[in-house]
């Protein structure tokens, strides 16, 4: 059943409110905030910039310091390890024979190979003591030692 209110509201809601051609916008000549070929000015660094070798916690709970200016991070426990020892070969991960994150002590960091902490974690060779990890590390160097030995057998 048509109404009058319903006509009056059909024909307030039925008005054609798109911008047609040649129509200005309404905000034609207004000035805007800054634009991107002027907003940020050289050499401006932001308040919450960081700097070098500043460091900060990660989600799995490393830390991480700051070793080059756009934004590149590392692994505290890998660039001290570097700093001393050169650079880590690419199949190879540093660990903490004693299990802590926050001990970077050098004698602590040890340098395995990913078959070598597969070994380790399978076989829950790690331990909180450091002379258990690093005996549990020549167990895995002899188990993958074992493995290749059968292996050429065959």
């Amino acid at each position: 059943m048509l109404t009058i209110n319903y006509l009056r509201c059909w024909r307030c809601n039925m008005s054609d409110t798109r911008f047609k051609k040649g129509m200005t916008p309404w905000n034609k000549g207004i000035k805007t905030g800054l634009k991107p070929t002027n907003g940020f000015k050289k050499g401006f660094s932001p308040w919450h910039t960081r700097e070098l070798y500043s460091e900060r916690l990660d989600k799995e709970g490393y830390i991480l310091i700051k070793i080059a200016k756009p934004n590149k991070w590392m692994r505290k426990h890998r660039w001290i390890y570097e700093q001393e020892y050169g650079e880590i070969p690419k199949d190879s991960v540093i660990i903490f024979a004693d299990g802590d994150r926050n001990n970077f002590d050098i004698e602590n960091l040890v340098l395995v190979s990913r078959a070598e902490l597969a070994i380790l974690v399978r076989c829950r060779l790690i331990s909180s003591v450091p002379e258990l990890t690093k005996t549990g590390l020549n167990v895995a160097k002899i188990r993958i030692k074992l493995a290749e030995l059968r292996k050429e057998k065959e």
